[in-house]
């Protein structure tokens, strides 16, 4: 999409534009509601008018920055927007998670669809982490997996504190197994992290925990815990 402050363009569209944005994203939608399974949309660019596509930071590659722009800059795409605002993705889409926007981190809504961007990595050293969930026994369709947490973590040297200790665990492999059992779940998170660090754009790694009795997982419940990563830059 278009960055434009102010109907100037600010920055040109990237990496697609807004007619491969919209048919490559219809395409997905309508394969869910064929299938009867929640999707999980995984984009570049989020929507036009979200709060987690619009950049009010003062310098836009700087979240940490103090201040406040005089004029917004939209960074969303409107052919997303119009995507996750027809019925099928209303029905069909439990969370659509999307970088871009390095200074707009955080969560929104566009209807019944969550919107989530974890923010930057190079430019805040932010993460960001969802928590899914549902009931086991059901079968492979018509699953309706309920998106119960998403947050952000804020690495050592962040606009945050950080959370531990995390830099030399970034090359770890991640083994669900071996590393969930931890009380600091942000180190299974750094872990995790290492194999997002090739991707171009927001990456996303998987694990999943089922049959097991936790804060946060009713029992009978399949979980899954997905890390997602804006690598720009990295």
């Amino acid at each position: 999409s278009v960055a434009t402050e102010g109907g100037v363009t600010v920055w040109p569209r990237y990496p697609f534009d807004e007619n491969e944005v919209g048919e490559g994203h219809r395409r997905l939608v309508s394969s869910a509601r064929a299938q009867q399974s929640t999707l999980l949309l995984l984009s570049h660019c989020g929507p036009a008018g979200s709060g987690t596509s619009r950049v009010t930071a003062s310098v836009p590659d700087e979240p940490c920055a103090p201040g406040v722009r005089a004029q917004t800059i939209e960074a969303g795409s409107s052919a997303m927007r119009d995507v996750l605002s027809s019925p099928e993705a209303q029905d069909w889409v439990v969370a659509a998670v999307h970088g871009h926007s390095h200074a707009s981190g955080g969560a929104a809504r566009l209807g019944s669809v969550e919107l989530f961007n974890p923010g930057s990595l190079r430019f805040g050293q932010s993460i960001g982490v969802l928590d899914f969930y549902r009931s086991d026994g059901r079968g492979l369709t018509g699953q309706a997996w309920e998106l119960r947490e998403a947050r952000r973590i804020y690495l050592p040297g962040g606009c945050g504190e950080g959370s531990g200790d995390v830099p030399e665990t970034l090359g770890v492999p991640l083994n669900a197994e071996r590393l969930w059992p931890q009380p600091n779940l942000a180190l299974a998170q750094a872990a995790a992290l290492g194999a997002c660090l090739a991707l171009a754009a927001v990456g996303i790694v998987r694990w999943t925990c089922g049959g097991r009795d936790r804060q946060g997982q009713r029992t009978g419940e399949e979980a899954r815990h997905y890390l997602v990563v804006d690598s720009v830059g990295i």
